[in-house]
């Protein structure tokens, strides 16, 4: 009998193998941006359909309320306010009770006044749901349901928060100097002081403008944006690492997208550097956000 031939296993050689993980390599670097890009618009009209039903929500409110709008919280000096909601303590007693410069206000009114109370909605799924940060739903359902539920150790535990920026914009408009925008137009609306003379309490209590009916608002203008405060690397919409852009809804009714990209003179990268703390900012900074604010479309 003749004998059988000795067999061989066959494989990958070493060339073969590297050439399988470069091919693999390659599909990564090619098809991971395009997933992010996927998500991020997911997310983005996730945040759109947010927006819309607080616009939905503020009609529900005017209409309650004889037009009047939901009480403004805003002063250039300290430009963080419009996304507040409401301040209360102490912070481990339930029920709570607001403080006396606490409000509710803006975005908390809606809350409060049981016209929208899914706390979700108040926060945009772009930014990552995390227990530490105060712009995030989770942030304020960790020890009971939101939006009561923030750690009592945190800083100003009583301090509750939207993910989104309430600042409707006057039909008022006036020349004003000091922006750190290198390009801008130089009429910006704006809104009495909280310390005006014709204020009344409890707004100058909680630092609110005066009360302002929807029929003062300049109705092609934002009236609520994602928040945006903390400069161009943190915007809660990005592709990879890259700035995207912002959502923002209009009285009407109607989310606009705010390209990066389309919009040059609204995402000036001097003028965000400054928004965010680094660059010139002061009191500069309330009129730059204004300006950033008066350039959506």
């Amino acid at each position: 009998m003749t004998p059988h031939a000795k067999e061989h296993k066959s494989g990958f050689t070493l060339i073969e193998l590297l050439a399988v993980i470069a091919i693999v390599a390659l599909l990564a670097v090619t098809l991971l941006p395009a997933l992010a890009n996927t998500t991020d618009h997911a997310k983005r009209a996730e945040c759109a359909n947010n927006l819309r039903q607080i616009a939905v929500a503020v009609g529900s409110y005017t209409g309650e309320y004889n037009g009047i709008m939901p009480p403004l919280k805003s002063r250039d000096s300290n430009p963080t306010y419009p996304y507040e909601m409401f301040r209360y303590s102490p912070p481990d007693v339930i029920p709570p009770t607001y403080d006396s410069s606490g409000g509710p206000y803006n975005l908390g009114l809606l809350w409060s006044s049981g016209i929208l109370k899914d706390g979700h909605v108040f926060y945009c799924p772009g930014r990552l749901d995390s227990t530490d940060n105060n712009l995030t739903y989770q942030f304020y359902t960790q020890k009971t349901n939101w939006p009561f539920g923030g750690d009592p150790a945190v800083s100003n535990p009583g301090y509750v928060r939207s993910g989104y920026y309430y600042y409707p914009q006057s039909i008022t408009a006036r020349v004003e100097a000091g922006s750190d925008a290198p390009v801008r137009a130089p009429v910006i609306p704006f809104w009495p002081a909280f310390n005006d003379p014709a204020n009344t309490f409890p707004y100058t209590t909680w630092i609110c403008v005066p009360p302002f009916k929807i029929s003062g608002m300049d109705l092609s203008k934002s009236m609520v944006t994602d928040y945006f405060l903390t400069g161009l690397a943190n915007l809660p919409h990005n592709i990879s690492v890259n700035p995207a852009g912002l959502n923002a809804v209009f009285p009407d009714g109607h989310v606009n997208w705010q390209s990066a990209r389309g919009n040059p003179n609204t995402f000036d990268p001097t003028l965000w550097q400054a928004i965010a703390g680094v660059g010139i900012g002061g009191a500069n900074i309330g009129l730059d956000i204004r300006y950033v604010l008066s350039t959506l479309k």
